[in-house]
């Protein structure tokens, strides 16, 4: 069955399950990387991670954690990506975007 173009099929539900499942492990394994491997050794590797280590080193000791820091960096720059990409580009990282944060917030404790 289409709605609006949209294949609501079983076997195309099914694919997109997996397809979101696999992003989630996939960003999950790279925030658990980043927080066993990358931040507790203050490594600056590029990214939004780094980003938030070099801004977590500046700041006076306790303002906010690096956790804290990547959440901020990585929705600022969604929003950024769903003005200048648009929604289809919005849609498709919406699980990452809330994931990663998630993801070394817990792996960093």
């Amino acid at each position: 069955m289409k709605i609006r173009g949209i294949d609501f099929s079983r076997a195309e539900l099914l694919r997109q399950l997996k397809k979101l499942l696999l992003v989630i492990v996939g960003t999950l394994t790279i925030a658990f990387g980043f927080a066993v491997f990358i931040i507790p050794f203050d490594l600056v590797t590029g990214g939004i991670t780094g980003i938030a280590i070099v801004i977590d080193n500046l700041l006076p000791e306790g303002i906010l954690s690096v956790d804290i820091i990547i959440a901020i960096l990585t929705w600022a720059l969604f929003f950024v990506g769903l003005l200048v990409l648009g929604r289809d580009f919005a849609l498709k990282t919406l699980v990452s975007t809330i994931v990663y944060p998630v993801g070394v917030s817990l792996f960093g404790l």
